[in-house]
């Protein structure tokens, strides 16, 4: 279990780092396939549909969880078979509520839709206010702020737990 783990966070930091760099898709990668497991719940793939079909999007969107928290809360691909592939975490489809996880999925669609793919955009604050205007047409404003309101709770509740590790003394220091 340990090693498949390794594996799969290894393939995700190359995928990443290529990704940043050449904007390549995970899918141009080995086998064609992303790195973690398809996301199968309803509660997801009803989310994602919704959006989709407001969108007028028509290719087929999967949703790839990774075990545990992303240092982002999501990345969008477009697949070599036209497939969309929104990359998020485990733990985020666990703790978010529907409400913000709408607002994510509609974000990261709202990127495909806009063109926002790939190295010239990351991190460019207008991209991403295009978007989130995108957002707010596609899913209104209450989920664009709830899945805002989510990630600063979820960054704030890690810094936290980095401030009590520190403050803790360490067992070499007794």
């Amino acid at each position: 279990m340990l090693e498949a783990l390794k594996r799969v966070l290894l393939t995700f930091l190359l995928c990443l780092t290529l990704t940043l760099m050449f904007g390549l898709s995970f899918y141009y990668l080995p086998k064609n396939k992303p790195p973690g497991r398809e996301v199968k719940e309803e509660r997801v793939i009803n989310l994602v549909e919704s959006i989709r079909k407001k969108a007028k999007i028509s290719e087929k969107i999967k949703v790839f969880a990774l075990p545990g928290h992303l240092s982002v809360t999501a990345e969008i691909f477009r697949a070599k078979d036209n497939e969309i592939i929104i990359l998020t975490g485990e733990e985020l489809l666990g703790k978010w509520p529907d409400e913000a996880l709408k607002g994510l999925f509609a974000h990261e669609l709202a990127h495909f839709l806009l063109g926002h793919i790939g190295l010239v955009f990351k991190g460019n604050r207008d991209l991403e206010a295009e978007a989130d205007a995108e957002v707010i047409k596609l899913v209104g404003k209450d989920a664009l702020w709830s899945s805002l309101r989510n990630y600063m709770e979820d960054r704030i509740d890690r810094a936290e737990k980095v401030l009590q590790k520190k403050s803790k003394p360490s067992d070499k220091q007794q």
